[in-house]
């Protein structure tokens, strides 16, 4: 089993996330630990995990000791170790010296360790855990910001990330057809992805390509209407576009279009970000696209965002 420590700004898109790209057979959730047998090692990929693990045993207060000691700690030691508690009345030395008696090499090595081990106390229950990884993307360089090519409809890429893992594509290709200046190719790219962005707007496409080149990222740009999309459509992933002074039956009418030509091309699944003003439940109805989950996000004060995955 393995334990993934989740992100707490919004805990049911951090489980979809992380249940939508890994696929286990069997997972449990308590607060913000989420319990799983998945055998995909794709954790590094999500945006909403903070750390991941392998659990190495459970225990009760009183077993810990003998679990310690009779645990084969060699089998996941390498060079050095550091022992680290959380909600745990035992002290980190403690449990240290316990598998130092174990290993044929030992050495406690407190920053920068090869071979983290945790313990974690949730609820009655004790989890000894090896640390596999952490999330290292930093995402704040990637802000649209920071980028060349600045629009300030662009997607943060924590937020971009995770609609793509969402669509649980594993590799291969992935489609934005309101591609603007690029945020979600660029993370796409970055997921060693395959994306593909259209886009009508011609200025639309110099700022992604500036964007991209800027992040030495590829991807296939093409200027093209969405709408002329016909081909057969496995994964897609798009903020959906919007202009508080374009009249709301001009978005409904591209936005039933767009839903339309999905409903007859997508074979997987979209995941769809709308504006919070837009009834996008009333527009998905009007097709046999069928809605697998939903998430509010707030941006700012002025402005919340409608994720929404759908499949056929």
């Amino acid at each position: 089993m393995k334990l993934l420590i989740l992100s707490k700004e919004n805990l049911a898109l951090s489980v979809a996330e992380a249940l939508s790209l890994l696929t286990p057979t069997s997972h449990k959730i308590i607060n913000n630990y989420l319990f799983h047998n998945s055998k995909i090692n794709l954790e590094s990929r999500l945006a909403f995990t903070r750390s991941y693990y392998e659990i190495l045993f459970t225990s009760s207060h009183k077993e810990l000791s003998e679990k310690i000691k009779s645990f084969n700690w060699n089998r996941i030691y390498s060079n050095s170790f550091c022992v680290r508690t959380f909600n745990l009345k035992r002290s980190e030395s403690s449990l240290a010296s316990l598998i130092w008696l174990s290993l044929k090499n030992p050495n406690v090595k407190l920053k920068n360790a090869t071979t983290n081990i945790h313990f974690f106390q949730i609820k009655n229950q004790i989890y000894a855990t090896l640390l596999l990884g952490t999330n290292q993307e930093n995402f704040n360089e990637r802000k649209p910001h920071k980028r060349p090519s600045l629009h300030p409809s662009s997607l943060q890429p924590k937020l971009a990330r995770a609609m793509i893992n969402l669509t649980g594509i594993k590799s291969g290709k992935i489609i934005d057809p309101f591609c603007g200046s690029g945020g979600i190719l660029l993370e796409a790219s970055l997921m060693n992805l395959k994306p593909i962005g259209y886009d009508i707007d011609p200025d639309m496409i110099k700022r992604t390509n500036a964007n991209l080149k800027h992040f030495k990222q590829k991807a296939i740009i093409k200027k093209e209407n969405a709408l002329s999309i016909k081909k057969p459509i496995t994964y897609l992933v798009t903020d959906l576009p919007y202009a508080l002074n374009t009249k709301s039956t001009d978005l409904n009418l591209l936005f039933i279009s767009f839903l339309k030509l999905l409903e007859k091309n997508l074979k997987v699944k979209a995941v769809l970000g709308f504006p919070h003003f837009t009834n996008y439940k009333k527009l998905i109805r009007a097709t046999t696209l069928k809605i697998e989950h939903e998430f509010k996000l707030y941006m700012h004060k002025s402005l919340s965002k409608n994720i929404v995955i759908v499949k056929p």
